[in-house]
């Protein structure tokens, strides 16, 4: 909340130094939170109700995102946007700190001494006095800072594939980042259209992302079938998509491709955080893990635009723009990576 207000003073006196200071906190503090709410589910939620629960995560997810835009778009200027926001995460913040309430949990990662060798809490065992002693009286040490961004590919072996799987993923969705460029090099539109149209694409293809999110993981909870092969079905349809994009050729086209890609991300982000928490090597470190794993999407969605982009650069048209044959290799290489998500999570023995 801190740094959405700094930013948007920042802005309206154009301090630009004060600016990147509070987006790099806002950043910061919005990646704990992440970490956080992922621990959450693993903390509160039942193992045959996981994928229920990630489901409507990920629905809340993109219905979140989808209400952004309608907003933004009523609100029509940047700076009100900024207090509307602050007062969403005002709101939220207040629900989690009455609904979330459970207890410190009785756990030392690095020394574990407040657990006995059997894995029963000691009767003498106070959450509060030991929370607050392991927070002011222990020191952070450089083995806690290592240990806090490190999965052991040997000892955590699936939990690690899974990152990966997760990061190819990432590197194959990122093709998105050049969806205006598409349309307004393959259709033959204007940039001022292709800017509208991408506006619309984004909000159909979240709309169809919500159709998918619950009924799927619903069925994998229900049917007791695992999450994979959902994976496997949503990189599938993914890949495919991309390949068709190539031909696309008109917006009717692009649109109903859309649709495919939305309601196959909708799948594999409800699958995705479903198989994380049933895949941790420790739930009583799940804040922890899923910190890590949420990296992977960090990672790709860098990486995906840091090698797309110089592809595109290659095939640059006389005419202006890019290149068919650019947008070809560059939809190519994100099948390419989808389909290596599903190959690397086949590697691994959890279901």
């Amino acid at each position: 909340i801190l740094g959405l207000a700094l930013q948007w003073y920042a802005r309206s006196l154009e301090f630009w130094g004060l600016y990147l200071f509070a987006f790099t906190a806002s950043m910061l503090a919005l990646n704990v939170i992440y970490s956080s709410m992922n621990g959450l589910i693993a903390d509160f939620v039942p193992g045959e109700q996981v994928g229920q629960a990630n489901g409507v995560i990920a629905m809340l997810s993109v219905c979140g995102a989808v209400s952004s835009f309608a907003v933004f778009h009523m609100i029509g200027e940047l700076g009100p946007f900024y207090v509307f926001y602050i007062g969403v995460i005002a709101f939220t913040v207040g629900t989690t700190f009455f609904a979330a309430n459970r207890p410190p949990t009785p756990y030392d990662p690095v020394h574990q001494d407040l657990v006995e060798g059997n894995g029963a809490v000691p009767t003498n065992f106070s959450p509060a006095a030991n929370c607050e002693g392991q927070m002011f009286d222990r020191s952070i040490t450089s083995a806690d800072i290592k240990r806090a961004f490190f999965i052991s590919p040997t000892e955590h072996r699936d939990f690690f594939l899974i990152l990966v799987s997760r990061t190819l993923y990432y590197m194959g969705v990122s093709s998105q980042a050049f969806l205006m460029y598409y349309l307004r090099d393959t259709l033959s539109i204007s940039e001022v259209e292709s800017e509208r149209f991408t506006a619309v694409l984004a909000v159909v293809g979240q709309f169809c992302g919500v159709l998918t999110a619950f009924p799927v993981g619903y069925l994998s909870d229900k049917l007791s079938n695992g999450r994979k092969k959902y994976v496997y079905l949503a990189c599938a349809i993914l890949a495919l998509c991309n390949l068709a994009l190539i031909g696309a050729g008109s917006k009717t086209n692009v649109t109903l491709i859309t649709c495919i890609l939305g309601a196959a991300n909708g799948i594999y982000l409800t699958m995705d955080g479903s198989l994380a928490i049933d895949a941790l090597p420790n739930k009583e470190e799940a804040a922890r893990f899923l910190g890590i794993w949420g990296v992977g999407a960090f990672i790709g969605t860098a990486l995906g635009p840091m090698i797309g982009g110089p592809v595109l650069m290659l095939f640059l048209s006389p005419a202006g723009g890019y290149g068919p044959a650019g947008y070809a290799l560059l939809l190519t290489l994100s099948a390419v990576y989808l389909t290596g998500s599903a190959i690397v999570l086949r590697s691994t023995s959890v279901n």
